[in-house]
């Protein structure tokens, strides 16, 4: 089904950030909305805000006067946007002496957006002085940019806040705008947050991104107030660190050359990419360690909220290829570094995990919406802050989604189970986030490693994590987390479920069978990718449910290797009791009498598979004979996503209470941790 959420886009005169597709609009910005919701903080000040974010430079000289004469008649003759944007950069060139404002909402930019076009567009962007632009809108080198809307049903927001009116009261449509806008720049470019401004009619407001969320301004009368050219001018005179740079990544000096020419020629750089200087505290070291490498990371997102993970590959300085990963990690009690994690699993002896090199937060580099405006949260339970933080790995592997054979594909999610077997027994620690993004396969494709331990727990006794949450990648939880029964204790059992939901979701998108591109889009949304939003919640998985209550991969067969497909028929069964009924006292007796003295492994009771649950070595072995014959598993890869132009309708229905969790659902893989 298509579900129109934002239906007073239909009503705005700006041309649309989506595609003309209106299912694709709708769906995407859906999406965008669901997973920003709760991540809109305000109103404050302009005052508070300019002087908390943007403290005046005394070194400044003196800011030019106020043409509140002018101001006043900026609307007076406007017949299209153009007119009003070209008489506000004129206005405003005064106050920006340090870069260039330009109307540019007829240019665009893209990123990270298959199969579309025009997706990143602006109404003034705000670019540095004289920069050598690669086109007429360049989202990487955006230093601020503003955003117009004409009518008031536009507004995003809403500064009459009651009990039953929130401040994201607003206009959906225009929110998601500003956020993909501020997450494209978060994502070319090395940040720590980004200032924006929307102006509606003859009001204004300033607001201030960053991976906690958004802070901003109530609006104000431009024409008659100072705070428009007061943001701009303290800008303009504000150190690169207070506008967001973030001065841990730098372009290397010419001392430094020969690690620039090493770099390009090791990482095989084209000519024209750009090398970055990384520095990284480790926490173990207690020193700077330096890494050479790109610019651009190997995948990026346009949500401009929540942990953003990137990475990069770069050398150190004795010329080692090291996996550098950036990420803004949720600085919570009870939550360890990733690193500090690893190094609990190496001292255990775990296998298939990475080597960390060095990690360590960055200093100084903490989300402050929550610290800077305590009394906007009075209300509200406490949730941590994000804090920046980098780890370098050793070993640099390929991603699960570039397996070559399906013998690769396999043979990674066995040596990831393995992992998660001795970490859960041993270490005593629970994963809690596997998905198709946490398993790699390594370089000569004859190992995996399962990666990304941020999201694990200690857990106390062998069936018991310390905390009752919700956590992992969407398409990944196990259906009854996703179904919310009982309370959100995420346990072992889940994420044996969530291997399950990999390989699966793997083998429909790459794997030898014979649907349509089509089909296997459909597939992916309803089995996947949806999702409902209820009583400030998030819910899923009744399909899943229903797929493992009806056996769905014994009655049917879709895969075309008959060694594959057993092994997901038998991984398949062992899961799927977890949904079953327990056996009642009449059918258990009538149970025994018939298997009286039947070999172990011919007993199907629901409580013989239940406790097998418990014990991982039979499907780790189960995995292992599928290995034992490579050939077996000799089908190449096949990418059957590019065929599809536009993402399928998901299955979204909203009710009226508007969630503020950050659960969501995503065409591409999400992570969620519900507080």
């Amino acid at each position: 089904m298509s579900v129109t959420l934002l239906s007073e886009s239909r009503h705005n005169d700006h041309i649309s950030p989506y595609l003309d597709d209106p299912d694709a609009d709708d769906i995407r910005a859906l999406h965008a909305e669901l997973q920003s919701r709760g991540h809109w903080f305000g109103p404050v000040s302009p005052f508070e805000f300019l002087d908390r974010f943007l403290p005046e430079n005394p070194r400044a000289p003196r800011q030019p006067k106020f043409l509140r004469r002018k101001w006043s008649q900026i609307r007076e003759g406007v017949a299209s946007r153009e007119d009003l944007c070209t008489k506000f950069t004129e206005l405003l060139a005064p106050y920006s002496p340090n870069f260039d404002v330009k109307f540019t909402s007829e240019a665009y930019d893209d990123i990270n957006c298959a199969n579309q076009t025009g997706l990143i567009r602006v109404d003034v962007s705000v670019f540095p002085k004289n920069a050598q632009l690669e086109q007429a809108f360049d989202i990487s080198q955006l230093e601020t940019f503003i955003e117009f809307e004409f009518h008031d049903i536009n507004n995003g927001f809403n500064d009459n806040v009651s009990e039953t009116d929130a401040f994201e009261g607003g206009s959906d449509y225009t929110r998601v705008h500003l956020g993909i806008v501020a997450g494209a720049m978060l994502a070319t470019q090395f940040r720590t947050h980004v200032f924006c401004v929307e102006v509606v009619g003859d009001h204004a407001r300033l607001i201030r991104f960053d991976r906690e969320g958004a802070v901003a301004t109530s609006a104000f009368r431009y024409a008659e107030r100072t705070h428009l050219v007061d943001f701009l001018w303290r800008f303009n005179h504000s150190s690169p660190e207070t506008r967001g740079h973030d001065p841990t990544v730098s372009i290397p000096s010419a001392a430094e050359s020969s690690f620039v020419n090493r770099a390009k020629e090791i990482l095989l750089l084209k000519p024209w990419e750009k090398v970055r200087k990384f520095s990284v505290y480790d926490e173990e070291s207690k020193k700077t360690v330096v890494f050479y490498g790109g610019a651009k990371p190997s995948s990026a997102s346009v949500h401009p909220f929540g942990r953003s993970t990137r990475g990069f590959l770069v050398i150190d300085v004795e010329g080692n290829i090291v996996y550098l990963k950036d990420t803004w990690r949720i600085d919570a009690e009870g939550m360890s570094r990733e690193g500090d994690i690893y190094a609990q699993l190496h001292r255990k002896n775990v296998p298939h995990i990475l080597h960390v090199v060095a990690h360590g937060d960055v200093p100084q580099q903490k989300t402050v919406a929550k610290s800077y405006f305590p009394y906007l949260f009075e209300d509200e339970e406490p949730s941590p802050p994000y804090q920046h933080y980098y780890i370098a790995f050793r070993e640099v592997g390929r991603p699960l989604t570039n397996f070559v054979t399906t013998y690769e594909l396999v043979n990674a999610v066995k040596d990831a189970i393995k992992a998660h077997q001795v970490a859960y027994d041993e270490a005593r620690i629970l994963h809690r986030d596997i998905s198709a993004g946490n398993i790699l396969i390594s370089a000569d494709g004859k190992s995996g490693f399962l990666i990304d331990w941020e999201f694990s727990t200690p857990v106390r006794d062998r069936e018991t994590p310390l905390e009752h949450e919700r956590t992992g990648t969407w398409q990944f939880m196990s259906a009854n987390l996703l179904l919310g029964k009982g309370p959100y204790c995420h346990t072992r059992i889940d994420d044996l479920e969530s291997f399950f939901h990999v390989i699966c979701w793997m083998v429909l998108r790459y794997g030898p069978h014979k649907l349509s591109p089509q089909l296997v889009n459909q597939r992916l949304g309803v089995a996947y990718d949806s999702a409902w939003a209820c009583q400030e919640k998030t819910y899923g998985g009744d399909f899943k449910e229903w797929c493992f209550k009806a056996r769905g991969l014994r009655h049917q067969t879709m895969v075309s290797s008959g060694c594959l497909n057993d092994l997901l028929v038998d991984f398949e069964d062992f899961v799927a009791v977890r949904y079953e009924y327990p056996s009642s006292n009449a059918d258990r007796l009538e149970h025994d009498s018939i298997t009286a003295g039947a070999d172990d492994d011919e007993a199907g009771s629901y409580d013989h598979n239940m406790a097998r649950l418990e014990d991982w070595n039979w499907i780790y072995e189960r995995f292992c004979k599928a290995t034992e014959d490579p050939t077996q598993l000799a089908d190449v890869r096949v990418d059957r996503t590019k065929a599809v132009e536009h993402p399928s309708p998901r299955h979204l229905p909203v009710c009226k209470k508007r969630p503020t969790s950050s659960s969501f659902s995503q065409p591409t893989p999400r992570r969620i941790r519900t507080y």
